[in-house]
């Protein structure tokens, strides 16, 4: 089976393979769209305790194989995006806990961490400025993509929701364990993976593809 590994785009926001969302101007997910506890230092920080204990503790990175199971080249197309992205996309098993956001690099960040020190008292906001006119990906029959994800989605924080700032920012947000469908929008069609657990097994994600 030919494989061909994805590598990160050279960007001004420098956040590994996958964090973005195209929703709203900046993307990403909204804290607003499920219960989700603003990370902080001791949030973020899972101690021995329960690693000894056998719990998985998140990020989960993640190999997401796309897979030619057709009997024709398969064309991943890079969306008109300034961070260039392939519309990989994860949602939970309920919608309500995870709706469907872009694990790839972001076209805007607004890190709650630097609140204070932006526009109005706001965050300093970063953005990517790229040309996306990379050719697409070509899958041949029985071949694979894989995606490399760090586990992480970019997660905006209106001022209501603890953020401690004027306006809205942004951090990035492990997903936690649980049941999610990986899928890639593409101009063909929506591609979905079979519902899957975090941590995969294996670490990998098969999601087949096929030309329609």
């Amino acid at each position: 089976m030919t494989s061909i590994a994805a590598g990160c785009l050279a960007a001004v926001v420098l956040c590994g393979c996958g964090t973005s969302s195209p929703a709203g101007p900046a993307g990403g997910r909204d804290a607003g769209d499920a219960d989700l506890v603003l990370p902080d230092d001791a949030a973020q920080d899972t101690g021995d305790d329960a690693r000894d204990d056998g719990v998985a503790t998140p990020p989960f990175p993640t190999v997401i194989r796309v897979l030619n199971t057709g009997d024709a080249d398969f064309l991943i197309y890079f969306e008109r995006s300034f961070a260039c992205p392939l519309g990989l996309m994860i949602r939970s098993d309920e919608p309500a806990t995870l709706p469907p956001t872009s694990i790839e690099p972001p076209d805007t960040t607004c890190d709650c961490s630097t609140c204070g020190l932006g526009f109005g008292g706001g965050p300093r906001c970063v953005s990517n400025d790229l040309l996306c006119q990379d050719p697409p990906i070509t899958v041949h029959p029985g071949g694979a993509f894989d995606f490399s994800w760090d586990g992480m989605v970019l997660t905006w924080f209106d001022p209501a929701s603890g953020a401690d700032c004027p306006i809205r920012c942004s951090r990035f947000t492990a997903v936690p364990a649980g049941t999610y469908v990986f899928s890639l929008v593409q101009p063909a069609g929506t591609f979905e993976a079979a519902l899957t657990t975090l941590p995969a097994p294996g670490g990998v994600v098969e999601l087949p593809v096929a030309t329609r």
